[in-house]
């Protein structure tokens, strides 16, 4: 792994400790959850849209 990779990587985990990043995940993992429940349980994978052709 070259050496400028470690250091983004290094300071994405760091950011991923604060509260602020931890509540954007929160909110992005219940967006998450609705969309797979719907495909999973509901099969709306592929579903029109309503008024388009």
């Amino acid at each position: 792994m070259t050496r400028p990779l470690q250091e983004i990587q290094n300071r994405a985990r760091i950011e991923q400790e604060t509260l602020a990043w931890r509540a954007r995940y929160a909110m992005r993992a219940g967006c998450e959850a609705t969309v797979s429940e719907t495909v999973h349980a509901h099969g709306l994978r592929q579903c029109r849209y309503r008024g388009l052709a």
